[in-house]
């Protein structure tokens, strides 16, 4: 088919400015984009035990991992059900993963639980350049909140012992987002929109969250880290330490309870390195809630107007 192709005879040096790729989101310094429900990842169903979730900024990210694949770029999709009736995973309306966990304890930590969780190569590329600047951001929705705890929503540590100072970052499920330190910590934002639409909050000290079930979109930018790094980087993939989401009876990071862990929608995970990329914190944070807004927020999005199995009709 006859077509026309525009050269332009110029090197393109600006890193910071946008390029066409397969989100309006992708830069030089993208990382990592896991999106199950995104039009280009061609997944169909429940992804099965060990599935491989490819990465949306897989070319980006090669270019900054000189040597890895696509699949070693995409995350891990774990589940765990020994008691089926304490968890259902399902795709809703428009895509999305849904997890809902039974209020009602399973024998063991661990036993029902499903979630995505990043891979090798990614975790060592921040460990090497854990003094750049890094921007996290996570689309969700909350379908039912923990009896009790918080519950690490996304998040990386290289420490042992993770806790609210020893940990890369952390996006979790109260609304708080690490590191709380401002040594480390270059820029936060969350909103949580009820259903009704009302109950819009960003950066207060409000009840977290609205009431249920409520759009949730939390970003946080690092820069360094004053985290203990003495957990390997195959004992971090292996321990399940960098969490894109994960819900039910998890126990990495910030430990979901046994009994009453939250239920939700997971929409969207997005890393970018900063440094390379050469935005700032609250250039990508806008362009974050840009599109969070148009495709969560939005008659017509991608995910307006979501549905799926209420968790009081599956398990109380």
């Amino acid at each position: 088919m006859p077509g026309i192709k525009l050269q332009i005879p110029t090197a393109f040096t600006n890193l910071a400015l946008p390029t066409l790729g397969n989100d309006p989101m992708l830069s030089a310094g993208s990382l990592a984009l896991y999106e199950i429900g995104h039009p280009g990842t061609g997944i169909g169903g429940v992804p099965s035990n060990n599935a491989l979730i490819p990465n949306i900024a897989a070319t980006e990210a090669k270019a900054l991992i000189p040597g890895a694949t696509d699949a070693e770029l995409s995350a891990t999709f774990k589940t765990a059900a020994t008691e089926p009736t304490k968890i259902l995973v399902e795709r809703t309306s428009k895509g999305a993963l849904h997890v809902i966990a039974a209020k009602a304890a399973p024998a063991a930590a661990g036993a029902a639980y499903a979630g995505l969780y990043g891979r090798d190569k990614l975790v060592q590329y921040v460990r090497d350049n854990v003094g750049h600047q890094f921007y996290i951001s996570y689309w969700g929705k909350e379908t039912r909140s923990p009896i009790s705890g918080n519950g690490g929503l996304a998040g990386l540590s290289f420490a042992t012992s993770p806790s609210g100072t020893n940990l890369h970052h952390v996006l979790s499920h109260d609304g708080n987002n690490y590191p709380t330190s401002t040594s480390y910590r270059t820029g936060w934002a969350r909103e949580a929109n009820a259903a009704s639409g009302v109950g819009v909050m960003a950066d207060t000290n409000t009840a977290w969250p609205p009431s249920l079930p409520a759009d949730i979109r939390l970003s946080v930018g690092v820069a360094g880290s004053g985290s203990a790094t003495d957990r390997t980087t195959a004992n971090v993939v292996s321990g399940n330490f960098f969490k894109i989401f994960s819900f039910g009876n998890t126990s990495e990071l910030f430990t979901q309870p046994v009994t009453g862990p939250s239920s939700g929608i997971a929409y969207r995970y997005y890393m970018e390195d900063l440094t390379v990329s050469g935005r700032s914190f609250a250039t990508v944070d806008a362009l974050d809630k840009q599109l969070y807004t148009k495709h969560v927020r939005t008659a017509g999005g991608r995910y307006y107007g979501d549905t799926y199995t209420s968790p009081a009709a599956y398990v109380a």
